[in-house]
């Protein structure tokens, strides 16, 4: 095997068919099997390369070829590049808060620099995820109620519904907007029907196909019957890139605008707009650029050809928490002693009058603490100056007699002798950055799902399944539990060691966790439990598997006989499921300090006709189901018989299984698109932190056998 530096990469690799891939955890290398533009078999060692690794890179290159998302808005990549995250414009704070019942509350304020009117408003938010349905009630500052009802996928797929209303008591106005919208691959269409307006109807349709966009909007006035506005739109998307062309206001105004992703860690884009009614002529054109510092920093520029230019910076404090900074200033008025107008404007954290700090975002974590009586952990806490002192003589000063804040020494508290106060620990930053380091574990195991998920056989019906099993990994020659010179809880790299993988155990631990798991049942079930509830299902199963001839289907798991399963009521006999099973990829997880190990397991799960024939094995399984937010909890005592006389086996289960294969999908195909908002970006990642979490906690409540008759 030869390998490359970084520099000594080949060209092919970025053009080439990936067979395989390995890390290895030791050296802190990833090595990539593939073949080149010669057809030869080739093994290279990569590095990262700047705060990205190759999977990201190629996850980026397989988008290219995956099922084109379309946009609901031409362009708005390049219109969120140049117009968001400048912030000199005013002072806005939004705090948001989410309770374990799927409520979520938002206190929204924004003061204006010009008018220094401050405005805002109160949100509460329900959302039922199982149906679809959210509420959405807001009151804002000017005495405006509004009222939001969305169906999302509940009567059709791809199909939503939302009607919002709004009403102004003091002076009588009303509103109402009803609004259809249809997603489907290659389509994206909606209507809104202003009741109180006209009636106004107005429709717009986004068609796209390998990567091109066309677009048009008209809206038609009811009772006058005539057209008031129309506008279209053609575009391009590709994973590095998208232009777009607008024709807007009655095609009175022409734009054309374009975004490019040099790199992971740089955006540029610009925007041209011509306005046949403006009295002044000419294009206006801006041009701008973002460029990451850091994850967890980045700074925007732009410019415009009137010679202003505008300068933005945001950081993350810590998650849920970021702070904006902006400046503009105007070229042409550099050398004005007094120039007319808002020449120069400026946003800092400091002079109330001219200066501000714009706090994006503050997501507390109510649900959290309130989960737990015990004091948040002191990584969570931090230093700032209104920290009061520990309680003592000196309550109202830092610890020599001066008053907090005057600018003497703040440091560890000191008793009045001067010595360090060794009772009192002071709150601790999260790091010298005052940011968290990045969980590797987390985002190793997220880098593994998603690249299993983006090069998965290409079968239209298959449904990914992703789940994690708690058992045992030993080694094959001696049979023994794996012994490794490690700590602490550690991801094995694929193929590196010769395991097997045992998801079994005694009944005696199985009792523990059904005891564990109904015991969370009946506490989620009280009135005064704080958390999402914990959901039951006792079922009873008989699974038969037959040979599967239909080599139509996609190719075999693992080099395995291939099985199609039946699945059936054992009560009733219905047939729930029949499928077959292919099997992705493995991610072996050692816990030396544990009684089990834990295993990810990524399937593609593909619907199948009923075989015929005689089955060559049948499992009966007494299944205790357990469901808590996106995430299925199954614990099973499987009981196997072949066709032959021989005895039956027992084993005993658990596993953890992401409910929603369409949700894991979606949210896939959305990380790091840039056509998407940050949130939407980062869900795939927050569905797998909490898949992990769980699958942790599960394995770290295993207990010895002789443990559990206790």
């Amino acid at each position: 095997m030869r390998l490359y530096k970084s520099e000594h990469i080949p060209p092919s690799v970025s053009k080439c068919i990936i067979l395989e891939t390995r890390d290895d955890a030791i050296w802190g290398t990833t090595f990539v099997t593939f073949v080149g533009r010669k057809g030869k078999k080739r093994t290279v060692e990569l590095i990262e390369l700047g705060r990205h690794s190759w999977k990201d890179c190629r996850h980026q290159r397989l988008s290219a070829g995956s099922s084109h998302r379309i946009p609901t808005d031409l362009g708005k990549s390049s219109n969120d590049l140049l117009g968001k995250d400048y912030n000199f414009h005013g002072a806005s704070l939004e705090v948001k808060t989410q309770t374990p019942s799927n409520v979520a509350f938002k206190v929204a304020g924004t003061r204006d620099n010009k008018s220094d009117i401050i405005t805002g408003d109160i949100e509460g938010k329900w959302t039922d995820k199982v149906h679809g349905l959210t509420l959405t009630q807001t009151w804002t500052t000017s005495n405006v109620l509004r009222n939001q009802i969305e169906l999302d996928n509940l009567i059709a797929k791809g199909l939503k519904l939302d009607l919002a209303t709004s009403l102004t008591p003091d002076k009588g106005g009303k509103a109402a907007l009803f609004t259809t919208t249809y997603k489907q691959s290659g389509i994206h269409s909606r209507a809104v029907l202003d009741v109180f307006k006209g009636p106004t109807f107005t429709a717009d349709t986004v068609l796209g196909r390998d990567g091109f966009l066309v677009g048009a909007e008209a809206a038609y006035n009811v009772t006058g019957g005539n057209i008031t506005r129309y506008a279209a739109a053609v575009g391009y998307n590709a994973p590095e890139y998208a232009v777009t062309l607008h024709g807007l206001n009655n095609f009175n105004t022409f734009s054309a605008s374009y975004y490019h992703r040099v790199s992971r860690d740089v955006e540029a884009g610009a925007k041209a707009i011509y306005d046949s009614k403006a009295t002044h002529g000419g294009v206006a054109l801006e041009v701008g650029t973002k460029a990451y510092l850091d994850a967890s920093a980045f700074v925007k520029a732009k410019i415009n050809n009137s010679g202003v230019i505008a300068l933005g910076y945001t950081q993350s404090l810590r998650p849920g928490v970021k702070a904006s900074f902006g400046l503009a200033l105007d070229t042409q008025k550099l050398n004005s002693a007094n120039p007319t107008g808002p020449a120069h404007k400026l946003l800092s954290p400091f002079d109330a009058n001219e200066w501000y700090l714009t706090l994006m975002t503050l997501a507390t974590t109510t649900m959290q603490q309130a989960r737990s009586s015990s004091p948040p952990p002191l990584k969570r806490m931090r230093r700032t100056n209104s920290s009061p002192p520990p309680t003592g003589e000196h309550s109202g000063t830092n610890g020599h007699g001066h008053p907090s804040g005057s600018g003497q020494h703040v440091g560890p508290h000191r008793s009045s002798s001067g010595h360090h106060d060794s009772e009192h620990l002071q709150p601790l930053s999260l790091s010298i950055l005052g940011v968290e380091p990045l969980d590797e574990f987390i985002k190793e195991v997220a880098d593994f799902v998603h690249h299993m998920i983006m090069t998965r056989p290409d079968i239209p019906t298959g449904k990914v399944e992703v789940e994690a099993k708690v058992g045992v990994l030993r080694d094959r020659m001696t049979g023994q539990r794996l012994q490794l010179p490690v700590l602490v809880e550690t991801i094995l790299t694929p193929g590196a060691t010769d395991t097997r993988f045992e998801s079994n155990m005694s009944v005696h631990q199985h009792k523990h966790y059904n005891t564990l798991l109904n015991g969370l049942k009946t506490a989620s079930s009280q009135p005064t439990h704080v958390g999402s509830p914990l959901d039951y299902n006792h079922l009873y199963l008989v699974d038969s598997f037959y040979t599967n001839s239909d080599s139509s289907a996609g190719p075999s798991s693992s080099g395995k006989e291939d099985k199609i399963r039946v699945t059936r009521d054992e009560k009733s006999g219905t047939v729930l499921e029949c499928m077959r099973k292919i099997r992705l990829g493995d991610l072996n997880v050692y816990s030396p300090k544990r009684e089990a190990d834990w295993r990810i397991s990524v399937n593609l799960e593909v619907p199948m006709e009923h075989p015929i024939g005689t089955p060559s094995l049948k499992r009966r399984k007494d299944r205790m189901s357990y469901s808590h937010e996106e995430f299925k909890i199954d614990l099973t005592q499987v009981t196997s018989s072949t066709t032959h006389n021989g005895p039956p086996q027992i084993l005993h289960e658990l596993e953890l299984e992401i409910a929603r294969p369409d949700l894991l999908l979606a949210t896939a195909l959305k990380r790091n698109d840039p056509n998407v908002s940050e949130f939407e970006r980062s869900s795939f990642d927050e569905l797998i932190r909490a898949f992990v979490n769980n699958a942790r906690i599960l394995g770290h409540h295993q207990v010895r056998g002789s443990d559990a008759k206790k």
